[in-house]
């Protein structure tokens, strides 16, 4: 089994999608802390992300929006990219444990 890293997903974001490059670099900043995702008491599709400050953003995969002022602006923020980065890599690995679609482990973990 290939573990799939975080950085394998942003190597497929930068080839695949016009990113920031530095939002992309602060969205794998915000994975690595491991403490700053949370899924479990938020609605379907919904994340809390840690701000940078203090307090959460609440990330919208549904309506692929953050409540931060970037995301706002019409931008996507390091916070929707950290969670794109995040729920592919749980995703993608139970996927190829399981041999099922990555968008059906998705489906099942609530995050779409």
């Amino acid at each position: 089994m290939n573990q799939i890293t975080y950085q394998d997903l942003a190597d497929e974001i930068t080839f695949n999608w016009k990113v920031d490059p530095d939002r992309l670099q602060k969205a794998l900043e915000i994975v690595a802390l491991r403490t700053a995702i949370f899924w479990k008491f938020c609605p379907p599709g919904c994340f809390d992300v840690r701000a940078s400050s203090k307090g959460w953003y609440r990330v919208d995969t549904y309506a692929r929006t953050c409540t931060c002022q970037d995301s706002t602006r019409g931008n996507v923020c390091k916070h929707r990219i950290a969670v794109w980065i995040y729920t592919q890599q749980i995703a993608r690995t139970h996927a190829e444990v399981s041999h099922r679609p990555p968008e059906t482990i998705l489906q099942e973990l609530g995050y779409i």
